[in-house]
């Protein structure tokens, strides 16, 4: 269940930065494997992403409504992943994926406010998302009398890329469109993996910008992501 604390979905002219926390898109994903040698598996699926977050809201300083942006994208996202483990402790992973918008999303706008007339469709930009990582088991399968039964240092490469120039959308003074056009964001992730039982994953990451050429979505990030087998 994604949960994020990010821009608001409800923006007031004059503060663009306002910040909350909301209730994401959830994404459905079926996966098969393609290839499995001893030391290596190669697998790749498709997900579909729902429009389950809210939707967008633009108001002038005084309160009035002159932009409605409805979360309706749903998004496909196929995706191809790696795993190499050549022993029992190092290992490495890959990730590939595509995220395309297939449906868009209805702009309602007018700079005069009042009555919000349906000006558009507007597509979310297609990303090509690209991950390299590293881990290392410092123990593992410690039986049944421990709670904490693995454990696993994490580095991780991230690299996302936008594939075509941004969406606009223009009608009755209003004009919606993404300023920065382009995404090229290139970051780092370190982390923990800790195996609880037999079932249950927690991990943990810090993640930092690299590079001054490349766009920087926060100076650091800490993510968190439990796993539930069953």
């Amino acid at each position: 269940m994604p949960f994020a604390s990010a821009w608001d979905s409800v923006t007031f002219e004059g503060d663009p930065f306002m910040a909350s926390t909301d209730f994401g898109d959830i994404a459905l994903f079926a996966k098969s494997r393609l290839v499995e040698l001893q030391t290596l598996l190669v697998s790749g699926g498709v997900g579909v992403g729902f429009p389950t977050g809210p939707d967008s809201r633009l108001f002038r300083a005084d309160g009035t409504q002159v932009a409605w942006i409805k979360n309706e994208a749903l998004h496909l996202l196929p995706f191809v992943g790696t795993i190499w483990a050549p022993n029992d402790y190092f290992y490495m992973q890959s990730f590939l994926q595509v995220d395309v918008d297939a449906h868009g999303n209805t702009v309602s706008g007018s700079a005069t406010g009042g009555r919000l007339p349906t000006i558009g469709k507007l597509s979310d930009t297609m990303l090509l998302n690209a991950d390299l990582s590293a881990g290392y088991w410092i123990f593992r399968d410690r039986g049944q009398n421990y709670v904490v039964q693995g454990l696993a240092t994490i580095v991780e490469l991230n690299y996302a890329t936008t594939l075509e120039s941004a969406d606009s959308v223009t009608g009755n003074g209003i004009l919606i469109t993404d300023a920065a056009n382009r995404l090229d964001v290139f970051d780092i992730s370190a982390g923990v993996h800790t195996q609880l039982g037999q079932t249950l994953a927690l991990t943990t990451a810090f993640t930092f910008p690299l590079g001054s050429n490349y766009d920087k979505r926060a100076d650091w990030e800490i993510a968190g992501l439990v796993s539930w087998l069953f």
